[in-house]
């Protein structure tokens, strides 16, 4: 019992007593003789039963409070136990990374995936760290020994599984560590969650059908900074970014926010944008190739959001390489839009324009007359 708990008990103690002298004092019996010696005997009687009951139940909330410290005692020391039991699990896990066996590291990078999960505040950061940290090591060792079959390609996507589950399991939100840049590696299917990219996080990396879901791309995206051919960007936002004369072929765009973005001298042949919401009004697409790229809209996401906002500005200077492959459903947006080719042609493939539908209508017009 702390000090605070005695002067508790002592003040209940003095306080149970004062009411037991008060009772006695106001019940004190007229008269004497045999009845009045009676009546004292039972006040005496009731104030040792008032006395008593206090002095009980002051010892019985003193016993009660020495349990309820004692369970939290127990508690505590068995978390802090368990606590310097997993710690010391991490730590040898942390020591087998530097192993030479792969059946090591394997095991290594696996506990301290686990490890991080259920004690995510105390080691997900660490983890993070660590995991990227790994995952640079056998990628730059991936690509020296060339291997495409055995160790460690095998190994680079299995910890890149690793590393992004653990991003995207993060209480932190979106969140940018240095340690995540992943330089020179070449990733098979990864998904890649909750990450805010920037042109450093995969700056020469080849990333082959990535899967890019809550993330946010900032920064000015340079021709070997990102590869992503066959790429697909689910709820994704582009914000204050360019990209310039990158291969954005086969690649999909479903449900995302295209701010302050640009796409340069990017080949977007064969790409697909569902429910992308372009709130920019200068050019999005300058001097890109854009065979075949299907702008698609569904109801349920044009009506409540006002429609896309994509116009006949966001476009500039654009081509397809074959005349008859020009962008389709811009007539799903509001106002409607059509792609017209402009007659202009040259090496590089040949113009269009995208214009309201019924501006192009007047145009035919005009030409005829």
């Amino acid at each position: 019992m702390d000090r605070g708990d005695k002067i508790l008990a002592w003040i209940l103690s003095i306080l149970l007593l004062a009411i037991a002298f008060v009772v006695l004092v106001t019940s004190v019996p007229e008269g004497s003789g045999l009845e009045a010696h009676v009546r004292y005997s039972e006040i005496y009687r009731n104030y040792a039963l008032i006395v008593g009951g206090a002095i009980g139940f002051v010892f019985a909330w003193w016993r009660l409070r020495l349990t309820d410290q004692q369970t939290k005692t127990a508690e505590r020391d068995s978390k802090q136990k368990e606590l310097d039991h997993v710690a010391a699990r991490f730590e040898r896990a942390v020591e087998l990374l530097g192993s030479d066996e792969i059946r090591f590291q394997q095991f290594a990078i696996s506990s301290i995936d686990r490890i991080a999960k259920g004690w995510p505040d105390e080691y997900a950061a660490a983890a993070i760290s660590l995991i990227a940290g790994q995952l640079r090591i056998i990628a730059s060792a991936s690509r020296k020994r060339r291997d495409p079959e055995g160790f460690p390609t095998n190994f680079v996507n299995e910890t890149a599984m690793y590393l992004f589950e653990q991003i995207a399991d993060c209480e932190l939100g979106r969140i940018y560590y240095p340690e995540v840049e992943l330089t020179d590696v070449v990733l098979e299917r990864p998904q890649i969650r909750n990450l805010i990219v920037t042109p450093q996080t995969f700056k020469g990396s080849e990333l082959q059908q990535a899967d890019f879901l809550d993330c946010s791309f900032e920064g000015d995206f340079e021709a070997g900074d990102f590869q992503c051919v066959g790429a697909v960007f689910t709820n994704c936002e582009f914000d204050h970014t360019s990209f310039r004369n990158i291969d954005f072929a086969q690649t999909a765009f479903f449900d995302c926010d295209v701010r302050m973005a640009t796409w340069m001298d990017c080949d977007m042949r064969c790409v697909a944008f569902r429910d992308v919401k372009f709130l920019k009004k200068r050019p999005v697409f300058y001097r890109c190739v854009m065979d075949d790229v299907d702008f698609c809209v569904s109801v349920s996401f044009n009506k409540p959001l006002g429609g896309p906002n994509l116009t006949s500005t966001n476009f500039e200077e654009c081509r397809v390489l074959n005349y008859n492959r020009l962008p389709t459903g811009l007539d799903e947006y509001e106002p409607p839009l059509i792609a017209v080719l402009t007659g202009e042609r040259d090496e590089n493939g040949h113009q269009f324009e995208v214009m309201g539908i019924e501006e192009a209508d007047h145009a035919v017009v005009a030409q005829a007359e």
